[in-house]
């Protein structure tokens, strides 16, 4: 009977393991889909600094400072077979933010639109924060406490969506 109960209990403790790695695999994926964009947007703000710092506009972009995923694929900033988590990340869209800072720094981030849900529907507030922790120092999540703030152990931003359950990375260019 001992042996039984035993049995049944490792068991259970191995299925738990395999869901949560399981979980923590799909979690890592979207965070490096994430960091793809956040890095095509680095990338564009790098390039278009200078032009940033004099307050000119740019060609194709309709916020001169915050493109599209489809205008940074046009601009070559985002391969146009990056994947259908780029262009529709779990049935979400992605929102870009840029500021030019003062001190002439360029400060953003990526995020997504909409909440991440669960499999019930409902707005997943682990998982996402599971997702900017992945991401590291430049992950934030919407906070518990407010879902008009995305937030790390560092950062507390505004959550420009507005949504419960949210991820964003970070940008930032330096002056």
């Amino acid at each position: 009977m001992l042996g039984a109960i035993l049995f049944f209990a490792c068991a259970l403790v191995f299925a738990k393991y395999i869901r949560v790695t399981r979980a923590e695999k799909l979690d890592m994926g979207l965070a490096d889909t994430v960091d793809v964009v956040r890095s095509a947007v680095e990338s564009y703000a790098t390039a278009n600094k200078a032009a940033f710092q004099q307050g000119r506009t740019l060609m194709f972009v309709n916020d001169q400072y915050a493109p599209t995923i489809a205008e940074l694929q046009t601009l070559g900033y985002l391969a146009l077979t990056a994947g259908t988590n780029v262009a529709n990340p779990f049935g979400s869209t992605y929102g870009v933010k840029l500021v030019v800072n003062p001190n002439q720094s360029i400060t953003g981030l990526v995020y997504l639109n909409s909440s991440l849900l669960d499999a019930l529907g409902k707005p997943d507030q682990n998982r996402s924060c599971r997702i900017a922790r992945a991401l590291l120092d430049k992950g934030v999540c919407t906070s518990p406490f407010n879902a008009g703030v995305l937030q790390n152990g560092t950062t507390q931003i505004a959550n420009p969506s507005g949504q419960p359950a949210v991820v964003a990375a970070l940008v930032f260019v330096s002056p």
